[in-house]
């Protein structure tokens, strides 16, 4: 990260993602949303200081709850709850999940629902697997 934030722009970004949350939460309320929802909720500002910190042609691997990542990315909201709802128009084709998402911004995520006790060597050897590729 060449310069610091600005404060309030990262304040606007923990708010777009608590707005989506709260709307995945009432679509899933409203049964609109198939299987489970694992809502991130009070951990925006982690999500936002993290991604704040990266440069745009850096990486980031999340777990199950990477959707908030994504959104500190810079990604489309529309885009992430057309994913969870399993339209076509989402990240991944509405499959459920972002696998690898590149949008305009040109900032990568990685979501992979790795077993919990594993995911640590995966991301490792993923991170080992990029090395080298253009950034």
């Amino acid at each position: 990260m060449s310069q610091r934030p600005d404060l309030l722009d990262l304040y606007r970004v923990m708010l777009r993602i608590r707005r989506v949350e709260e709307r995945l939460e009432e679509l899933f309320r409203n049964g609109e949303v198939y299987g489970s929802l694992h809502l991130c909720i009070g951990q925006e500002a982690t999500a936002t200081g993290a991604c704040a910190a990266l440069r745009s042609d850096d990486y980031l691997t999340c777990t199950y709850r990477g959707h908030h990542h994504s959104l500190a990315r810079g990604m489309d909201p529309n885009r992430a709850i057309a994913e969870v709802l399993g339209k076509s128009d989402g990240f991944a084709g509405g499959k459920g999940e972002i696998k690898s998402a590149r949008e305009r911004s040109g900032r990568s995520v990685i979501n992979r629902r790795f077993q919990a006790d594993r995911h640590h060597m995966r991301h490792a050897g993923l991170a080992k697997s990029l090395t080298g590729l253009p950034r």
